[in-house]
């Protein structure tokens, strides 16, 4: 067995568990059936940075995704969890060269 944090962790605490190695899953399906598992009894951890030490372990059965408006309502800090990225409209290109420097025409000084 590999000696990491986790696993020296997990043993001084004295839990009993099981590590298992497999290859990387492209998906939770493919997940559960690489370990021998139905997909109900897999749980991902995800980890949410709230902040500067400052962390949201979220438990999620397998086949399933986060709900973040409902973990925004329960948690006490919930402003920035599970933001998604705001999409902006692309600028038209028309008229782009006329904002670079480069494009500038030069006047000879």
């Amino acid at each position: 067995m590999t000696d990491t944090p986790g696993i020296r962790a997990a043993e001084a605490a004295g839990l009993a568990f099981e590590v298992m190695r497999t290859e990387r899953p492209s998906s939770a399906e493919e997940s559960a059936a690489l370990q021998g598992i139905e997909l109900g009894q897999l749980l991902r951890t995800i980890v949410i940075r709230r902040g500067a030490d400052d962390y949201v372990f979220v438990l999620v059965p397998g086949g399933r995704q986060i709900d973040c408006p409902k973990l925004r309502r329960t948690s006490a800090s919930s402003a920035s969890l599970c933001r998604t990225p705001v999409r902006r409209k692309p600028r038209r290109a028309t008229n782009a060269a006329r904002s670079l420097p480069s494009a500038r025409p030069t006047t000879g000084r």
